[in-house]
């Protein structure tokens, strides 16, 4: 029997390779945008697109019909969003709450239209900002928009209590910036990391399977690049908890990064501060997450022997395998020269500038001295550097 989702805001961008990705998937999908033309072109398979304004609250019994064919909704993604950037002394009251009405009020009409045809283990997912969690860089100009993603945060909180006796898992993805139209609107000439696409794909495998780890209690966003972390899980001090992961990471080590993170979480639900941080708790944790994916219709050939060579006994980090992290970083963009590439005696740069002679290599390390301090110092192999 097929599933189906219902998707919003599928004209373009996230929400437009996200219908493409469920069809692939053999899903029944029900697509909702303003104009959904250019989605009802493509003629894809389970697919029903429709333009609907879901601003217009007193319309929507016109769901009804396609509802009723459902019976019953296993995936409600909220994605439709609007964003205007204005100096706060420009921004007009419609212009709050044309932005409120689209990225709060629709998100919970919609869900309290469709909250009778969820299911045991339904999963409704409401796409958010970085900029709605308390705590993050914020920007100039986006004061209507970042506050009504702060609001669809907390509504989430409360939904997922409300329903969570009903086994409905309702949770919030905040994002960063991700390469849309809407994004290229608001803010012309800025080109982000992460492509639509490859948003869509990690929006389908949480909204599909990973969201049963959550309901309404942890937020996931991603980062810019930090050069000294993949990704990290904090429990901040009033109680709520984060995992961020670096937005620019393959398609391969994001979905490692992410169960490693997910096992943070798990450990610390289970033993709190008092255990170790990579300790054995971790790291069955981590084994019992990662085990799974180990095939072939995920990753490929070359990555399994080493992925599941280091899943019997995981580090801190997957830098610290260095078959493992030269395999995965074939899959980077950019790609990279590490310290084992290079000849004793050669002058290389390390991601925060500071300028370094490499010496020789004492067993699987190699030591370099810092030409301004003299000091000797000692890199993994793998260390990825700057001529």
């Amino acid at each position: 029997m097929s599933k189906n989702v219902i998707i919003t805001g599928t004209s373009s961008g996230i929400g437009y390779e996200l219908v493409k990705i469920f069809s692939e998937k053999n899903y029944e999908v029900l697509a909702l945008s303003r104009d959904n033309s250019k989605l009802r072109s493509q003629n894809l398979s389970g697919v029903t697109s429709i333009n609907f304004d879901l601003t217009d609250y007193e319309n929507y019994a016109d769901l009804d019909e396609y509802l009723k064919s459902f019976k019953k909704i296993d995936v409600l993604i909220n994605n439709a969003g609007f964003l205007v950037n204005k100096d706060f002394e420009k921004t007009t009251i419609e212009d709050f709450k044309k932005i409120y009405s689209v990225n709060v009020f629709s998100v919970a009409m919609l869900i309290k239209y469709t909250i009778q045809y969820m299911c045991i283990n339904s999963s409704i997912v409401n796409i958010s900002s970085i900029g709605g969690i308390q705590g993050s860089v914020k920007f100039p100009g986006l004061s209507a928009y970042s506050s009504s993603k702060g609001a669809l945060n907390i509504l989430t909180e409360m939904l997922a209590e409300e329903y969570k006796d009903k086994n409905i898992h309702i949770n919030t993805l905040a994002l960063g910036s991700v390469q849309t139209k809407m994004l290229g609107k608001a803010f012309p000439g800025f080109n982000a990391l992460t492509s639509a696409k490859e948003m869509a794909n990690y929006i389908f495998k949480f909204s599909t399977d990973e969201y049963k780890l959550f309901n309404g209690n942890i937020k996931i966003f991603l980062k810019k690049n930090r050069k000294t972390k993949y990704g990290d899980f904090t429990v901040k001090p009033n109680g709520k908890k984060l995992i961020t992961i670096n937005s620019d990471l393959n398609i391969y080590r994001f979905l490692i990064t992410l169960l490693h993170e997910i096992a943070h979480f798990l450990t610390y639900n289970d033993y709190g501060f008092y255990v170790k941080p990579h300790g054995i708790e971790w790291k069955n944790k981590f084994k019992n997450l990662l085990l799974p994916v180990i095939n072939s219709n995920i990753f490929p050939d070359d990555v399994l022997k080493p992925l599941a060579f280091y899943a019997k006994n995981p580090k801190a980090s997957t830098d610290s395998d260095l078959q493992l992290s030269l395999i995965l970083n074939k899959f980077d963009k950019e790609k990279a020269k590490y310290i084992f590439q290079l000849k004793n005696g050669s002058v290389f740069k390390t991601y925060n500038g500071k300028k370094f002679i490499l010496i020789r290599k004492i067993r699987k390390r190699y030591e370099c001295k810092d030409l301004l301090t003299k000091k000797l110092y000692l890199f993994n192999p793998n260390y990825k550097i700057c001529i």
